[in-house]
């Protein structure tokens, strides 16, 4: 049973009403399942509120955290899909206390329907994400980075456009919504920014001249036999451009040529066509940044619950099929980026092969 922010169990229902909920992150098996129609089961804890303090027989006092297993109905649909580290997760289990990514998009949408925190009159129906903010439980912080980082002139912007986008999104934000949280709390300093710039803006210029070269080529599905020279081609590329071979898109491209051809998100991401220019490159480098400022926020200190809201099921399908990981596996190692196997569908004679172009620890797969 879901309650309102001002709403009560009632006398006669036996249990708890739970405040502060998370999920477990879910995997891209469930995401699977759950497109085709069948119940994923999501793990959730919450801290109990009010009730009766009993869960069937057992005693469950105020102020206890709990855990609990839900069935997420495959007819409950969401427009947006959540990141989470790990996977996705249910929109409703990801409000309290997160920290959410909204872009220009989402930006704009809550400008049109909200004012002081009230719906404006004649404004479109809500979104689910923006039925929810409506709420004034509602416990995330909106974090419009990705609304200031996003540049009109296919690269990253100066640290000045970004200090006054960011000032523009969080004022947009306040107004529609005050009482939504809004990161970062206190303004960053031109400093901090251009830091934060500094940290991506070779990769990212990079990363456009790499896809210009090399998105035109994985136009047509590559066969087994064809596949290592198509490898090759991509690494040469690579090695032409001075580009690293952990760059994430490279990662990519090769997932695009390697992927079952029936689930390939990054063929898909990537949008390769015969005349590939800059705006094209840049559109698809900005997806795949965002992943990699998404992992940045998880990983590194202090610790966020962050998350990227998109209605890029693409995107989402190939962040849920791979792990970035920033400072290595857990078990040591460098920085690597671990794949499901079907986005990276290989033999072990394969394997050896791009272990030999790329590096054993730099690219891996997994089934997860």
């Amino acid at each position: 049973m879901l309650l309102g922010h001002d709403e009560v169990l009632p006398d006669h229902v036996s249990g708890v009403a739970l405040g502060g909920v998370t999920a477990g992150a879910l995997t891209l098996d469930d995401w699977l399942r759950y497109q085709n129609n069948e119940s994923v089961t999501v793990a959730i804890q919450g801290t109990v509120e009010h009730g009766s303090g009993f869960v069937g027989n057992v005693a469950v006092p105020v102020g206890h955290r709990m855990s609990a297993r839900l069935q997420l109905d495959p007819k409950v649909r969401n427009e947006s899909i959540c990141l989470v580290d790990g996977g996705w997760a249910p929109l409703i289990y990801s409000l309290a206390g997160t920290n959410i990514f909204v872009d220009r998009n989402i930006v704009s949408e809550i400008k049109a329907c909200f004012d002081n925190g009230k719906r404006k009159s004649g404004s479109e129906p809500l979104s689910d994400f923006l039925e929810m903010l409506g709420d004034k439980s509602c416990g995330c912080y909106l974090n419009p980075l990705p609304f200031a980082l996003e540049g009109n002139t296919q690269e990253l912007p100066t640290a000045e456009a970004v200090r006054d986008q960011l000032a523009i999104a969080v004022a947009t934000l306040k107004q529609a919504l005050p009482h939504i949280r809004v990161w970062p709390e206190q303004p960053f300093t031109l400093k901090d920014i251009q830091v934060l710039l500094d940290g991506y803006r070779e990769d990212f210029s990079n990363g456009i001249r790499f896809l210009q070269k090399v998105a035109p080529s994985l136009m047509a599905t590559t066969g087994r036999s064809r596949r290592r020279a198509a490898w090759e081609s991509i690494i040469k590329a690579v090695q032409d451009l001075g580009l690293s071979s952990q760059h994430l898109c490279v990662a990519v491209a090769l997932s695009a040529l390697t992927a079952s051809q029936g689930l390939n998100p990054a063929k898909k991401v990537l949008k390769p066509a015969a005349v590939y220019g800059p705006a094209e490159a840049y559109n698809a480098m900005w997806d795949i940044f965002l992943l990699t400022l998404l992992r940045k926020f998880q990983e590194e200190p202090p610790a966020w619950r962050s998350a990227l809201l998109t209605r890029d099921k693409n995107l989402a399908v190939l962040w849920m099929g791979m792990t970035i990981h920033t400072f290595g596996l857990p078990n040591g190692g460098k920085p690597c980026i671990v794949f499901d196997e079907r986005l990276f569908k290989c033999d072990a004679e394969e394997l050896a092969f791009l272990q030999n172009l790329l590096g054993a620890e730099n690219i891996q797969y997994e089934n997860r």
